[in-house]
């Protein structure tokens, strides 16, 4: 912040923060612009401040105030330059008013200062970390759903073998097919009567009929012949 010379401030009962004008907002902005200049940035870092930095009209007052921003990758870099630029901004304020008495000259005053660097994310930087963190989470989370869809799949599956299960052990009633297909005599090929055989399952289920050899055929193929003798 810009201050008016001591000998002008006692025409406010001596307080300086009563006597701002426009001439402090355009000695602010020439002192800005010396700051800035190339020839300043390089002479600040032949003396170790290597630190990107930027100094601009403070945008949320109508006074006289510069705001100084430093950026750099390395923390005591940054610390070292933003001490370095506001003494800067000191000297090339003396320096454009050489020649003139303390009391006609203007002052400046520190009004924050914050010594410590602090880490600020990048707009690169803010959604590479969205990326990963929803990629980290993605790849912790995956394995949790598969294992819950398949456990939720067994969970349905195991009633429906146990129904299975319960069905195969269940006693049917035993079927005589024999005398179900009694009117239909089985016979083989050569004519004579075969034994049927019926198998039936552990669960009691008859599986198939198959007769002794094999060649079942009814009395409708093979009619019988019966012989007459006349006497």
């Amino acid at each position: 912040m810009f201050l008016v010379p001591t000998k002008v401030a006692k025409s406010f009962g001596g307080n300086p923060f009563l006597a701002f004008n426009t001439a402090l907002n355009q000695t602010a902005d020439v002192v800005r612009y010396e700051t800035m200049d190339v020839r300043t940035v390089n002479l600040l870092a032949a003396r170790g401040f290597t630190s990107t930095y930027l100094v601009i009209d403070a945008t949320d007052t109508a006074g006289p105030v510069l705001t100084v921003t430093v950026t750099g990758h390395n923390k005591a870099s940054v610390e070292r330059t933003l001490g370095g630029v506001t003494s800067e901004i000191g000297r090339q304020l003396n320096s454009l008013q050489a020649g003139l008495t303390p009391g006609n000259k203007i002052q400046d005053l520190v009004i924050t200062y914050t010594p410590k660097a602090t880490v600020v994310a990048s707009r690169k930087a803010r959604p590479l970390s969205v990326v990963a963190g929803l990629g980290l989470v993605l790849t912790v989370g995956i394995p949790f759903i598969v294992d819950a869809v398949l456990l939720r799949r067994r969970s349905r599956q195991e009633p429906l073998a146990l129904e299975n299960d319960n069905d195969d052990d269940q006693d049917y009633p035993s079927i005589d097919f024999d005398r179900r297909i009694s009117r239909y005599p089985v016979r083989a090929a050569n004519g004579r009567p075969v034994s049927r055989a019926s198998v039936r399952a552990p669960n009691g289920r008859v599986t198939s009929i198959q007769p002794a050899n094999g060649n079942l055929r009814r009395d409708a193929a093979a009619p019988r012949k019966r012989k007459i003798i006349g006497r």
